[in-house]
């Protein structure tokens, strides 16, 4: 009730280092029904969330135990799947990057949920601890903003997803990685060798 009329177009940044977690899906989506005109444009127009194996140093991931003679082992059980990697932490990439989602960020109707996988082929002999993921928006014509590997720096980080124990890769193998999302939360694994 606020707007004397239907707005001609949406800016939005309520992305997070996932793309997803913010919750643009549902609020692009409420714009489009809600405040704009029909065919509105929408910057960012599309959004992505790319892949790659990698080695990270975990040593400030390393499991609680006991502070102060309190036993904490069991905060160990709510932590989050992922950890939040800064462009200055030692990252050694071992496979090309592949890109896992594609997504519409205008408003219009995407899917609630979705599971997708895309084969990564390793690059260089070395051991991959886990996936490194980035995001990039698609703003318009020719202009892209990425969060990945090499690119300027900006507020989101890329995220880390630990393998449960360490892949030595070598040159030309194949590493397929796997994630699911649904509007708000992005899981990513890998598949190693025999399946597991």
């Amino acid at each position: 009730e606020d707007l004397p009329r239907r707005a001609d177009l949406v800016v939005s940044e309520v992305v997070s280092n996932n793309l997803l977690g913010e919750g643009v899906l549902d609020a692009t989506a409420h714009a489009r029904i809600h405040l704009l005109e029909a065919g509105a444009p929408a910057i960012p127009r599309t959004g992505a969330i790319h892949v790659a194996m990698a080695t990270v140093d975990l040593k400030y991931r390393a499991p609680v135990e006991r502070v102060a003679g309190f036993g904490l082992s069991a905060t160990n059980l709510s932590r989050s799947p992922c950890l939040g990697v800064t462009r200055d932490a030692p990252i050694e990439f071992v496979t090309e990057a592949g890109t896992l989602f594609q997504l519409d960020l205008t408003g219009r109707p995407v899917a609630d949920s979705e599971s997708a996988s895309c084969c990564l082929a390793a690059h260089k002999e070395g051991s991959a601890m886990g996936v490194v993921q980035w995001m990039s928006l698609e703003l318009a014509d020719d202009v892209r903003l990425d969060t990945g590997p090499g690119t300027a720096s900006t507020s989101w980080s890329m995220q880390f997803f630990p393998s449960p124990a360490s892949l030595r890769v070598h040159p030309g193998q194949a590493i397929h990685v796997h994630g699911k999302r649904t509007r708000t939360s992005l899981l990513i694994w890998e598949k190693r060798p025999g399946g597991q």
